[in-house]
């Protein structure tokens, strides 16, 4: 198989695969955006947020997979000369591709899941940094905001998150977490009366 043939066949794999994950989603989303979409009025949907997050990370490793195969396509019309042979048989120039694609794509598969991990727990932060903020305007949190509150912590931070831990080691290891500052009056006297009863 002659080296051109060989990159023009490498460039049209890369190129089908990285159009096929461009079509799955929109690289352009950020953590902003895609907590705005995933929020209702009431709350936050996990499984919108784990879905615009796969979205991005497949937009993304799609980009790179088109970038290589045009790289792929640009060095094949540059710089190889016409008729230069690499492999005798061509299986093995058929073969050494598609394992080529085969180890690109699960190097960015498992980029793509990293990524999406990144995103999720962006968005997550950003959730928890909200409604704590909302909480901190109050002035005091009621003891019906301390299970939302450990709904924050467990599904949107993936923080382990003790049954018996007391209210006010919580609102603090997530103010912690999302980089907000507890303030020095806020009113735990509900929640300590109703642990203090228990």
């Amino acid at each position: 198989m002659d080296v051109d043939k060989f990159l023009d066949l490498l460039a049209a794999v890369f190129g089908a695969l990285g159009s096929i994950y461009v079509l799955k989603g929109v690289a352009a989303l950020s953590p902003n955006l895609i907590e705005r979409l995933s929020s209702t009025y009431f709350d936050f949907s996990s499984a919108q947020i784990d879905a615009l997050t796969a979205q991005k990370a497949d937009s993304i490793v799609g980009i790179v997979l088109v970038l290589i195969a045009l790289a792929i396509a640009v060095v094949n019309s540059a710089l190889v000369p016409q008729g230069m042979q690499m492999f005798e048989r061509r299986a093995v120039g058929i073969a050494l591709v598609f394992g080529l694609a085969g180890l690109a794509y699960i190097a960015l598969a498992f980029s793509g899941d990293a990524l999406q991990r990144h995103d999720k727990l962006a968005v997550g932060r950003i959730i928890t940094k909200g409604a704590l903020e909302t909480l901190f305007k109050t002035g005091k949190l009621a003891a019906s905001e301390v299970s939302s509150l450990k709904v924050y912590a467990r599904t949107l931070l993936a923080m382990t998150v003790d049954d018996s831990e007391t209210p006010r080691s919580l609102v603090n290891r997530l103010a912690t977490e999302v980089g907000a500052q507890v303030p020095p009056r806020l009113d735990f006297s509900e929640v300590e009366k109703k642990a203090d009863k228990q």
